[in-house]
């Protein structure tokens, strides 16, 4: 599925436009969901083939712009987190970079620290207003 994924490049609802959009249009783009599951795949079968993908294609999937959102949408920041935890887990030096990367968004959401970015409700649950 993976490879099918790679090959046919594209959100999957410019094909089911008529059917999910507005509803689960995917705003985000199909590159956060093929550096996710290439993360979630080497962590899952250690094939270094997942990590050389992550290695060559992780620029163009996005992998150093900078956001702080994290949902349904767009799985960035998660695939940061794995990959931070490879880094500092098992050694891995080329994935220093997503670590850096994880620690700013970490930062951002927890409540009270002096780089929290974030807005919770009473129930201490993070949420994103649209403007």
């Amino acid at each position: 599925v993976f490879q099918f994924a790679d090959k046919y490049r594209g959100p999957y609802s410019n094909s089911l436009k008529p059917i999910v959009c507005p509803f689960y249009c995917s705003y985000s783009g199909y590159q956060d969901e093929l550096l996710w599951g290439a993360a979630w795949l080497h962590k899952a079968t250690k094939n270094p083939m997942y990590l050389n993908y992550i290695k060559v294609n992780g620029q163009i999937l996005g992998a150093d712009v900078s956001d702080n959102t994290f949902g349904w949408d767009n799985k960035h920041v998660g695939a940061r987190i794995l990959l931070s935890k490879e880094f500092l887990v098992q050694k891995v030096k080329s994935l220093y970079d997503y670590k850096g990367h994880a620690d700013n968004f970490i930062c951002s959401v927890i409540p009270g620290s002096s780089f929290s970015s974030s807005q919770y409700t009473p129930g201490e649950r993070a949420f994103v207003q649209d403007e």
